[in-house]
């Protein structure tokens, strides 16, 4: 009977069983590699979860993502979802225009989610001058504001791009002072959305008929009549007039001293 204390203990892997196991790498499957083993070394009781462990140990491990990585020399191309992609480690690949940028950059930091775009919306023209470094949520609002990159206009793009990069840090800065609101377009300016919520309100009046507009006109008279006859709105009413009138004034008084 084998004493489970030798079964669980720690085994000896020889130089010729590991250097089989990395001149095979390309067999797939637990199952498959563990009797192809066994058939090179009978004498072994290696279990697949155990052949597999060491496979990964000395990168040997013959899945598409090792052979793709380690089979390629450093520097090596290839297209993936239409991007260019270039090796710049054993198991890391690039787009090749963030690679363009940081090598024309030296010293200059990014962030993971950077992007790197075409100024000219060629994916292939890896000019360092056609490369430019954006946030990662600039995207979106360049897809939203302008509808993309126009290609074939370089300059263009560059100014629709830092019109893009203005507006972000504007919205950053207004959000900390309650200035933003965020809709399911994402974030807006609240008197930007305002000022939209009135011309479409302007426009849908002027599209309908005058006995329309006096259905609700009327509306809007019995809802103030109900407003102002309720105690708790006159209170607050009178609250919001008197700090108005203080705002008014302290305004004045700063234009007075200018």
């Amino acid at each position: 009977m084998i004493d489970r204390r030798d079964y669980f203990k720690k085994k000896k892997w020889t130089r010729d069983q590991e250097d089989w196991l990395i001149e095979h790498k390309e067999i797939r499957g637990k199952q498959r590699m563990w009797e192809a083993f066994h058939a090179a070394f009978p004498d072994t009781d290696y279990t697949p979860e155990a052949i597999s462990s060491k496979r990964t140990e000395l990168g040997a491990y013959g899945t598409v993502r090792d052979r793709h990585s380690t089979a390629k020399p450093l520097y090596s191309e290839c297209v993936k979802q239409g991007y260019v992609m270039i090796k710049v480690a054993r198991y890391e690949w690039w787009q090749k225009q963030k690679w363009v940028w940081v090598a024309t950059h030296p010293g200059e930091p990014f962030d993971i989610r950077n992007q790197f775009v075409f100024l000219d919306g060629d994916n292939r023209n890896f000019s360092p001058d056609n490369i430019h470094k954006v946030d990662h949520r600039i995207i979106g609002v360049m897809n939203m504001q302008y509808g993309g990159v126009v290609k074939g206009e370089p300059e263009l793009n560059l100014v629709r791009y830092l019109q893009c990069e203005l507006k972000l840090k504007m919205l950053d800065a207004a959000e900390k002072h309650g200035l933003v609101a965020k809709t399911k377009s994402g974030r807006q300016l609240i008197s930007e959305r305002n000022r939209k919520a009135r011309e479409q309100r302007q426009k849908h009046w002027n599209k309908i008929s005058e006995e329309e507009r006096e259905v609700i006109r009327n509306k809007r008279r019995e809802y103030w009549k109900k407003r102002r006859a309720n105690p708790e709105f006159q209170a607050r009413n009178r609250v919001y007039q008197r700090e108005w009138s203080r705002k008014q004034r302290e305004k004045k008084r700063d234009e007075r001293k200018e």
